[in-house]
C-alpha cells in the first residue's frame, strides 16, 4: 500500500524534504512504519526523539493501523520562543 509521510522540524531537515511517498506492507501500524523510516541512515540524529503522530490530521498512537492512501505526519518536539 502507498502512504504519504509528512516531516517537520528536525525530521524535515534530516529528510531534506517536507514529505515523502512510500510503499509499505499491509497491515502496518504507525509504530512499525516510523521504525522503518527511522532505520534509514539520514535519520540517525533524530532516532531517539519523542515523536507524536497524526494520520489524516488527527493525532494517533503508535499502535494505530495505517490504511492505504493515508497521510502520516511524524512530529518531533519543537522549541518555541
Amino acid at each position: 500500500m502507498q502512504i504519504k509521510l509528512l516531516f517537520f522540524a528536525q525530521m524535515r531537515e534530516a529528510a531534506g524534504a517536507g514529505e515523502r511517498t512510500v510503499v509499505v506492507e499491509s497491515p502496518i501500524t504507525v509504530g512499525e512504519c516510523v521504525r522503518g523510516v527511522l532505520a534509514q541512515p539520514e535519520f540517525t540524529k533524530v532516532r531517539d526523539l519523542p515523536f507524536r503522530y497524526a494520520i489524516n490530521d488527527e493525532f494517533v498512537g503508535s499502535e494505530q493501523a495505517v490504511e492505504d492512501g493515508s497521510v502520516l505526519a511524524i512530529l518531533p518536539p519543537v522549541a518555541g520562543g
